[in-house]
């Protein structure tokens, strides 16, 4: 095949396996391929066409089905297959007459033809006892493989089909919303992480919208205010040391009033003392009390400027613009306290902001793990509820699981933890494999499965079978399963007509 000659691994009239595969040849390509059966002393050959089905990388093996057979060709092929079983020795005359006569491009060659006959009769007279000893052993073989084949014929039957299965990861609805995009297709290898679908909910995205637009004004607002809050700040930081030198200024204007008033009224007392002993005319007392009465009046009036300046100074420090009418509450501290106020209420929207975008992202539907994509039941633009499916995935890793699919009356013949023997796409067979369950209707994906291969889902029972080794495959890679029924099962469905 492709110029390359290769050894059967194993063949029937199905197809064949081959090793040691060359070439970039993949599956589901097309092969003009030679069949060579080499015999004693000649050789069987035919051309006809192939379609590659798998290829195991891994081994270098491939497995290939015959497309194009005739029924002549299948005749000639199955005469050949069927001496091969029964262990018969072919001649060259006995191939040639095996051949039809309209089959295209099959030849057989032989090795000294000429005199192969006569050697063949020679052998007759001086080994007659051999060649008769040889024939009862052959006789005995054959008979041996025909009880064989109606034992298995009676007390087995193969599969309908069956593949690699895995416990399918069911992935939900996020959010109850309509699917914007779907980012997969069925067969589709993914990783974890990546973005499968994504969902939009309109009442969320409005909400979020609202919420992103009043956080933005709190803050402009609380920008505003703080440049606000920094203007009046150095405004009044003004006022309060203009207000702070007149009140020094009125201060020391008080302390000289005090000054000149304690003057007067000493005057005043010694003026008096003296009046009262004669020293001194009356007069001298009433110009003395009118002197008091003047730094009387001056000391009050100091005192009521120092009492002025420290309400201006006061006023200035609580935020009151001095000369200026304010709104009460409209001060540096009220401000102060109404920024962080306003910074709280920014938290808070942002804390809101924040939750309602984690919600936007969970509206993301993410891959899980390392996985490949089944079944896609759910189209973008489909409105979901929360919880309801949108794909199926199976995970690519080691499994030791399988699903086979017999007919309703084949399964009653089975059995939960009957062995069975399965043969995998590589080519090796586990004769261990252990029935887990049987079910009458296969699940709706395989029953998608079998239909789209040609079968009726309600003609077949689903089967699941354990191996007794994981197997590193794709899931849905096909198997062969032979399944043997307990003769004494077969026996009392015999005697019970429940056929």
């Amino acid at each position: 095949m492709g110029g390359h000659t290769y050894k059967a691994l194993d063949w029937s009239l199905g197809g064949f396996r081959i090793g040691d595969v060359e070439g970039t040849s993949v599956a589901g390509n097309m092969a003009e391929v030679r069949i060579i059966m080499p015999f004693e002393r000649f050789d069987f050959s035919f051309k006809t066409t192939a379609s590659i089905r798998w290829i195991d990388l891994k081994t270098k093996q491939a497995g290939c089905q015959f497309e194009n057979l005739t029924a002549d060709q299948k005749s000639t092929l199955g005469f050949f297959v069927a001496s091969f079983i029964k262990g018969r020795t072919l001649t060259v005359e006995e191939a040639v007459q095996s051949i039809k006569p309209d089959v295209d491009d099959i030849s057989v060659s032989a090795e000294g033809e000429v005199n192969y006959k006569t050697r063949w009769h020679q052998l007759r007279l001086v080994r007659r006892i051999g060649i008769q000893a040889s024939v009862a052993a052959l006789a005995l073989v054959f008979l041996f493989l025909l009880l064989r084949t109606v034992v298995l014929s009676t007390f087995s039957f193969d599969s309908t089909a069956a593949w690699i299965d895995a416990p399918p990861i069911v992935l939900t609805a996020p959010i109850a919303g309509r699917i914007t995009s779907v980012d997969v297709a069925v067969g589709d290898a993914v990783t974890e992480g990546d973005v499968l679908a994504r969902f939009r909910d309109e009442n969320l995205t409005v909400e979020l919208t609202v919420a992103q637009a009043e956080l933005t004004q709190l803050r402009a607002a609380a920008a505003g205010m703080n440049e606000d809050a920094l203007e009046r700040g150095a405004a009044l930081d003004g006022q309060e040391a203009l207000a702070q030198i007149e009140l020094d200024e009125a201060r020391a204007r008080l302390l000289a009033a005090q000054g000149v008033f304690e003057t007067r009224q000493e005057e005043y007392n010694r003026a008096e003392a003296l009046v009262e002993r004669g020293a001194v005319p009356a007069r001298t007392l009433d110009e003395a009390e009118r002197n008091l009465i003047e730094a009387s009046l001056a000391f009050d009036v100091a005192r009521a400027e120092v009492r002025s300046a420290e309400a201006v100074r006061d006023i200035a420090q609580n935020g009151y613009f001095f000369g200026t009418s304010r709104i009460a509450g409209d001060d540096p501290g009220s401000l102060a306290r109404s920024v962080e106020e306003l910074e709280q209420r920014i938290v808070v929207q942002e804390a809101l902001v924040k939750a309602l975008e984690e919600r936007m992202q969970a509206s993301i539907l993410f891959s899980p793990c390392d996985c490949i994509v089944t079944e896609l039941p759910r189209r973008r633009g489909e409105r979901l509820a929360i919880g309801q499916n949108v794909m199926f995935l199976s995970e690519i890793q080691e499994t030791p699981h399988l699903v086979a699919f017999v007919t309703h009356r084949e399964a009653a013949a089975l059995a939960q933890g009957q062995k069975v023997s399965v043969r995998l796409s590589d080519g090796t067979v586990d004769e261990n494999a252990i029935v887990s369950t049987i079910s009458t209707h296969p699940t709706p994906t395989n029953a998608r499965l079998l239909s789209s291969r040609g079968h009726e889902p309600s003609l077949l029972a689903e089967v699941s079978i354990a191996l007794t080794e994981d197997v590193d495959t794709l899931v849905r890679s096909p198997v062969d399963v032979i399944f043997v029924q307990s003769p004494w099962l077969w026996l009392e469905r015999m005697l019970y007509l429940d056929f």
